[in-house]
């Protein structure tokens, strides 16, 4: 077989599987991600360089597979965990916590780069600071502290109606819930007002500062 007709059907076979994966862009991509990306890469430059495309195909498509039904898998939040790890709040209240940064690998100079590029100097200006399971890291301001402030312009600053995640996919964020003062009493109750029987019947559950839940339920 040809070079070039080697090259389109590699081109085509890897096309149609990250097509079916799904779309991200360089900086959603995980550590895990990043693997099979390489996994990728070596087998499908081996054909190129030697007269057999089968045992390429055929290892282009394990991985697939495998990486598929591992995403699947981790739509577990247990699975999730394990494989991809889990959000860490860097910053809470103007704290920083020195145990997520050690778990992080994150130096304090790694985090005040981090605030420094997304317009904040000061910690005590942060609300909260987290690590997704990308790598990067997401930053929200407390209410005084955003970008054009009411009080810039001699009003009263109102707090700002921050959701908090407390459900997803079925599964209590118990650490959300008590950050609002909260319990699981209170939200059985407050499901219930949206015809609600068990957190299992709910995708996403956040509430406010204010207490105000917001429902969305699996279709």
């Amino acid at each position: 077989m040809n070079y070039a007709l080697k090259m389109i059907i590699i081109y085509g076979l890897i096309f149609l599987i990250f097509r079916t994966l799904g779309k991200r862009t360089l900086t959603q991509l995980t550590n895990f991600d990043l693997a099979v990306l390489l996994v990728f890469a070596m087998i499908a430059a081996e054909p190129l360089m030697s007269a057999q495309i089968s045992t390429a195909v055929y290892g282009m498509l394990l991985i697939a597979f495998l990486h598929f039904i591992l995403v699947r898998l981790s739509r577990n939040q247990r699975i999730q965990s394990i494989v991809f790890g889990r959000p860490k709040i860097l910053i809470q209240k103007g704290k920083i916590s020195e145990d997520s940064l050690r778990s992080a690998k994150l130096s304090m100079l790694d985090l005040m780069n981090e605030l420094r590029q997304q317009g904040y100097s000061n910690v005590a200006d942060v609300e909260f600071a987290i690590m997704e399971t990308t790598g990067q890291v997401s930053v929200m301001p407390k209410s005084d502290k955003r970008p054009l402030q009411p009080a810039d312009i001699g009003l009263a600053v109102k707090p700002a109606e921050i959701p908090l995640p407390i459900i997803i996919e079925g599964k209590i964020l118990e650490e959300n819930l008590k950050y609002r003062g909260l319990d699981t009493s209170w939200l059985a109750l407050a499901l219930k007002t949206y015809g609600v029987a068990g957190v299992e019947e709910v995708s996403l559950a956040t509430v406010n500062s204010q207490g105000v839940i917001h429902v969305d339920k699996y279709k």
